[in-house]
C-alpha cells in the first residue's frame, strides 16, 4: 500500500479517573438498548483529550443534572485547580439569554478565588448573533450561550491545526466548515472587564469586538479531527470547541504542577495574566 506513513506513539501514563455523582449523578438513557448514557461521547472526548495532554494526572468527572449543584460541589470538594467544561446551559435563575445568573456567577468567583482555573467552549454556531442573544427559551431549537462568556471564566474557541509530515507547526486558522463554526463576539450581558479593557489590546481593529463589552474567547486551540473512543465500543472523530477547552485545562494543570513545584501560586483566574502578557 502506498501513501501510508507508519509512525511510533509514546506510552503515556493513563490518569487516574474518578466520577464523582453530584445529586444521584445520571442514568443511562432509557430509549437506547446499549445502555448508554446521554453525552457519553462528550465525556469521554474531554477524558481522553486531558488524559493525552497531561499524562498522569488525577481527573475528577462531575456528573449530575444541575450545573449549578455540579460547580458548588467541584469549589467544595476542592480536588481541582483546573475545570475544564464543555457544555452550555440555561439557569433556572435565566429568564432570557441576555440574564444574568448571579448565583452561578458567583461560584465561579469563588473559584476563581480559590485558585481555581476554568475554561469552557466558546460553542460551534459561529459568531453571536442579536437573534441568538434574543432567542426565547421556550424555542425548542435554542442554542445556549451561558456560561461561555461569564467574566470569571477562560472562554476557549476552536482552530484547525496543520502541521507538517514531521508535526511542526505549519498554519493555523479559526475553525469553520461543514461541521460547525467556533464561536465567539461581545456579550450581549457583561461590560468589558478590567483585564480586557487595560491590556492594551486596539479593540477597534479586532473584528466583530466591542470597545465597551466582555469580548470572547480569550484562547483557542485545535478542535478538528480529535479521536474519540466510546464507553459503549463507538469511536470517531470528533470537531469543534470542546475539543479545545480540555486541552487548555490539561495545559493548566501542567503549570500548575510546576508552579508548585516552584514554590509558587497556582493560576486560579488566567485571565488576567493572560492578557497582561498579550499586552
Amino acid at each position: 500500500v502506498t501513501g501510508v506513513q507508519t509512525c511510533t506513539l509514546p506510552i503515556l501514563t493513563p490518569p487516574a479517573i474518578t466520577v464523582v455523582p453530584v445529586n444521584g449523578g445520571v442514568t443511562p438513557n432509557p430509549s437506547n438498548s446499549n445502555n448508554v448514557y446521554q453525552g457519553q461521547d462528550e465525556v469521554c472526548l474531554d477524558i481522553e483529550i486531558a488524559g493525552a495532554m497531561a499524562p498522569g494526572a488525577a481527573i475528577y468527572v462531575y456528573e449530575g443534572d444541575d450545573p449549578n449543584l455540579m460547580l458548588n460541589q467541584i469549589l467544595t470538594d476542592n480536588l481541582c485547580k483546573s475545570v475544564g467544561v464543555s457544555w452550555a446551559w440555561t439557569s433556572d435563575n435565566q429568564t432570557s439569554q441576555i440574564s444574568v445568573d448571579t448565583t452561578q456567577d458567583n461560584v465561579f468567583k469563588a473559584m476563581d478565588a480559590q485558585g481555581i482555573a476554568c475554561f469552557v467552549a466558546s460553542g460551534d454556531s459561529g459568531p453571536w448573533t442579536s437573534a441568538q442573544w434574543n432567542d426565547p427559551f421556550t424555542d425548542p431549537n435554542l442554542n445556549p450561550i451561558n456560561p461561555a462568556d461569564v467574566p470569571f471564566i477562560t472562554c476557549v474557541g476552536a482552530t484547525n491545526l496543520v502541521t507538517t509530515a514531521s508535526g511542526a507547526w505549519s498554519s493555523e486558522t479559526p475553525w469553520n466548515d461543514s461541521t460547525g463554526e467556533s464561536t465567539g463576539g461581545p456579550s450581549m450581558r457583561y461590560t468589558m472587564p478590567a483585564y480586557q479593557s487595560a491590556s492594551g489590546i486596539p479593540w477597534t481593529s479586532v473584528a466583530g469586538a466591542s470597545t465597551s463589552l466582555r469580548n470572547c474567547p480569550d484562547v483557542t486551540a485545535n478542535g478538528v479531527n480529535c479521536y474519540v473512543a466510546e464507553g459503549n465500543g463507538g469511536s470517531g472523530a470528533f470537531d469543534g470547541a470542546s475539543c479545545a477547552a480540555p486541552l487548555w485545562a490539561a495545559l493548566a494543570a501542567m503549570a500548575n504542577q510546576t508552579a508548585l513545584a516552584g514554590g509558587v501560586p497556582v493560576l486560579g483566574n488566567f485571565n488576567p495574566t493572560l492578557y497582561s502578557v498579550g499586552a
